[in-house]
């Protein structure tokens, strides 16, 4: 897949990020643009490559159905802006940053694309680090 159709390091992350008002790409930012990228790409009416859709797989083994994940942040959302209703909404004025770990995954992930790995292929390694693992486990420990 080429990286002009899905960019490895693109502006889901960041978008995930400015959704919630933080100055560091972490590594849930990473999932959650993962598993939104075929949603993202409909909403733009860019046909959805079939390289991605063999990475459907992949996501819903790890219980990140897109559907399900936008429920439980929602939810999430909801208890957090109950909790906090007195504070205001604050967006940052730069664009958030991907954080030490995240720019290393980035330059991984880079690499294997262009050693000619298939999305599928980089995906799996990079929800095979620990830390997106662990990023996994937070956005899906509500599920049964």
């Amino acid at each position: 897949m080429s990286t002009n159709t899905v960019n490895v390091r693109g502006h889901g992350t960041s978008r995930q990020a400015v959704r919630e008002a933080t100055t560091e790409v972490q590594f849930e930012h990473v999932v959650l643009a993962a598993a939104s990228i075929i949603h993202q790409l409909a909403l733009s009416e860019i046909p959805e490559p079939e390289e991605l859709r063999s990475s459907r797989p992949i996501l819903d083994g790890y219980g990140l159905s897109y559907a399900d994940l936008i429920r439980r942040l929602v939810a999430r959302a909801g208890s957090a802006l109950s909790a906090s209703a007195e504070e205001s909404l604050t967006v940052p004025a730069r664009p958030p940053v991907a954080s030490p770990e995240v720019e290393m995954a980035f330059e991984q992930s880079r690499g294997r694309v262009a050693q000619g790995a298939s999305y599928p292929e980089v995906l799996e390694q990079l929800f095979a680090m620990p830390q997106a693992r662990s990023a996994i486990s937070a956005l899906t420990a509500d599920q049964l």
